[in-house]
């Protein structure tokens, strides 16, 4: 109860929980989780591992490009390029409409790790399409130019770009 006067608490711990519980949100979040049963969780990661696979292509050819990322691992592709600091990568494809992550990514022992700064990241979802991968080539083409940094690519599908992650896991085996 309050009045203007006094209020009267509830018992821990009732007395911390918020009025009315969000039954909407319960609601439509069993509709989210219908939805992606009816498109089926394999066929979400399948479509994600086809853009990732493809993305790798694309960036993958350029010699100034260095993939950050395992050989198995989710739908995510980070990136750095070298000369260009990661936010200045993720401004660049902001104007051209491509939306992606610079930064630690709540991964700063593992940058250290990888002997990074910071790194630029594109995720993959059932949303996503190979015209968008094909969009954020031509966005990493134009940071490329802004940067004068030459565009030539090499032949291999990885190159000269192995994953550091790939390439730590030896460090420790080395080391």
């Amino acid at each position: 109860t309050v009045t203007d006067e006094k209020a009267n608490w509830n018992e821990v711990p009732h007395k911390f929980e918020a009025g009315t519980p969000n039954i909407a949100g319960v609601i439509a979040f069993d509709q989210a989780l219908s939805y992606l049963e009816k498109i089926g969780l394999a066929n979400i990661h399948q479509h994600d591992q086809k853009l990732l696979q493809y993305a790798k292509e694309k960036f993958s050819p350029y010699k100034a490009v260095r993939l950050h990322c395992p050989e198995n691992g989710s739908s995510v592709l980070s990136f750095t390029i070298k000369g260009v600091h990661p936010h200045d990568i993720a401004a660049i494809f902001d104007e051209e409409g491509v939306a992606i992550r610079s930064g630690y990514h709540c991964a700063q022992p593992l940058m250290d790790r990888i002997n990074v700064t910071s790194t630029a990241r594109i995720s993959f979802y059932l949303y996503n399409t190979m015209e968008d991968v094909d969009r954020a080539e031509k966005a990493l083409k134009n940071v490329l130019k802004i940067f004068k940094i030459t565009q030539r690519r090499h032949g291999s599908l990885l190159g000269n770009n192995p994953g550091l992650l790939q390439k730590s896991a030896k460090q420790r085996q080395v080391g």
